[in-house]
């Protein structure tokens, strides 16, 4: 299976498919990891880590 960021999670099932996020936190439980979320609190404002390819 890929594992595009290289983290040991496959893209698959990976919530930040393009950043290492090994851990797989996701705070608020919207599918997206906490290292790519741009709303960490789910609140419609940008508040979380904004990554650009």
């Amino acid at each position: 299976m890929p594992d595009s960021d290289g983290d040991g999670i496959a893209d698959a099932v990976d919530n930040a498919t393009f950043v290492k996020n090994p851990d797989q936190r996701d705070t608020n439980g919207d599918g997206y990891g906490n290292r790519v979320d741009p709303d960490l609190n789910n609140d419609g404002i940008v508040n979380g880590p904004i990554w650009r390819s």
